[in-house]
C-alpha cells in the first residue's frame, strides 16, 4: 500500500539533512488529521501536545505547537471566537427603533452644544468644548 504524500514528506524531511524547522512541520503534517479529530472532538490542544509529547512522535514546544495548530488547521480557540462574536456585535448598525434613539439624543447634545458656545465666558480657541490645556502640573500628582 502507498503512504499518502504527508507520510511520504515526512520521512523526505528526517532523512535529508534540513533544517528542525522543517522536520517538524513534516511531522505536525503527518499528524494533522488525528489532531484536527481530537480537537473537532473538544480535546485541549495542550492535551494533545502532551500526548504527542509523551509518545515523543513529537520533540517541539508546546507554543511552537500551538502556532502550527493555528496556522494549519482549522481550530479557534474559544477566546477568538468570543472576541470576533462581540466585535461583529458591536459593528452592526442599529435597529429601527434604535437609529431613532439616536438621533433624538444628538440632537439633545447638539442643542447644548449651540447653548454652551453662545457664551462669551468660553471664547472658541480649536478645543474641544469644556477642555483647557495647561502645560502647569504638580509633582505630588505625579508620584
Amino acid at each position: 500500500m502507498e503512504k499518502n504524500i504527508l507520510e511520504r514528506l515526512a520521512e523526505s524531511t528526517a532523512k535529508s539533512g534540513s533544517t528542525h524547522a522543517k522536520q517538524n512541520l513534516g511531522v505536525f503534517l503527518a499528524l494533522r488529521d488525528q489532531i484536527d479529530l481530537a480537537i473537532n472532538n473538544g480535546w485541549p490542544v495542550k492535551d494533545i501536545w502532551q500526548l504527542f509529547h509523551d509518545e515523543k512522535k513529537i520533540k517541539i514546544s508546546y507554543q511552537v505547537f500551538l502556532r502550527l495548530v493555528k496556522r494549519h488547521t482549522d481550530y479557534e480557540s474559544k477566546k477568538r471566537a468570543r472576541k470576533e462574536k462581540k466585535s461583529k456585535e458591536e459593528k452592526s448598525l442599529p435597529g429601527p427603533e434604535q437609529g431613532s434613539r439616536l438621533e433624538k439624543e444628538s440632537d439633545k447634545t447638539q442643542d447644548q452644544i449651540n447653548k454652551t458656545s453662545g457664551s462669551s465666558e468660553n471664547p472658541d480657541t480649536g478645543n474641544p468644548k469644556g477642555f483647557e490645556w495647561s502645560n502647569e502640573y504638580d509633582i505630588d500628582d505625579l508620584v
